[in-house]
């Protein structure tokens, strides 16, 4: 299976591992707590932005994750809005 490469927020990035990964291996290769075949790997880290390989099951996680995030913050207005850049980035390299 082919993992994505994408360029995303390193903001979106963090919220989105601190609440969802497991800590990283020596290879930067970080597990999701809960989907197995879900991990994401740092290719290049950035103060803001990041570019990391995903595989598909990160992915998937990671669009819901930054959809439900649109729909439920909405009293945290700077948060949203940088919820749907990531959300709109990671739609974009879906398809």
């Amino acid at each position: 299976m082919e993992d994505i490469v994408v360029q995303i927020s390193a903001s979106a990035l963090s919220d989105h591992m601190n609440r969802l990964y497991q800590d990283g291996d020596e290879r930067d290769v970080f597990p999701h707590i809960d989907v197995q075949g879900a991990t994401i790997t740092f290719v290049k880290a950035g103060k803001r932005s990041c570019v990391v390989s995903l595989t598909r099951p990160a992915l998937v996680q990671f669009i819901d994750d930054m959809d439900y995030q649109v729909e439920f913050a909405e009293d945290a207005p700077a948060y949203t809005a940088m919820c749907r850049r990531a959300l709109a980035k990671l739609r974009e390299v879906a398809s």
